[in-house]
């Protein structure tokens, strides 16, 4: 992760604020140790939303991870810990960036 720490001072402020906005939806769907149909249906939403960055790391990480959970239609228990352990990634990096 440190590479992609490292590119952060490359953003523009656009592309800073969405990735700050994926750390905090990322903080509130990790609370709960779960990642539910209602927080993919909204995290698919968001990234649809923000197609435009989708090669910005680290959304660029989760649209891939999502891209190829989504490929069959379902979301199996191993996918939704795939989805957890990329959110918790997110939302601890965030966490020590703010320190």
């Amino acid at each position: 992760m440190a590479n992609e720490a490292d590119s952060d001072s490359k953003l523009s402020p656009e592309q800073k604020a969405c990735v700050q906005e994926l750390h905090n939806i990322a903080a509130r769907i990790v609370e709960d140790c779960e990642v539910d149909d209602d927080e993919i249906a909204f995290i698919s939403g968001w990234l649809e939303r923000h197609t435009k960055h989708k090669d910005t790391w680290p959304i660029s990480t989760l649209f891939a991870l999502l891209q190829s959970i989504m490929e069959d239609g379902k979301v199996d228990q191993s996918e939704r810990l795939q989805l957890m352990s990329v959110f918790s990634g997110l939302a601890i990096f965030a966490e020590k960036k703010s320190e």
